[in-house]
């Protein structure tokens, strides 16, 4: 990236601006990325990552070569796919 004149870069909302589309390949690309306003206190963060848990998937009964299996929704496609093969 080509250095920037300081009559360019009059304030630093245009600097974030320009770095922001720095990395990308065009302006439609690009997106201004929502920042917080004040940083959060370590015990706000960590309790907020102590309270997120991962859910089970859900499982569907599916026949694969005459075999009953229980696979996650997401991956029905994949195998109605392989039997084709």
């Amino acid at each position: 990236m080509a250095a920037l004149a300081p009559r360019q870069i009059q304030n630093t909302l245009e600097l974030t601006i320009v770095f922001i589309y720095a990395g990308a390949r065009d302006r439609k690309e690009a997106r201004l990325m929502a920042v917080p306003k004040r940083r959060k206190s370590r015990a706000n963060t960590r309790s907020r990552r102590a309270r997120w848990t991962a859910s089970a998937p859900e499982l569907v009964p599916i026949v694969v070569n005459g075999e009953r299996m229980l696979v996650p929704r997401r991956l029905v496609r994949h195998f109605h796919r392989e039997e084709g093969r």
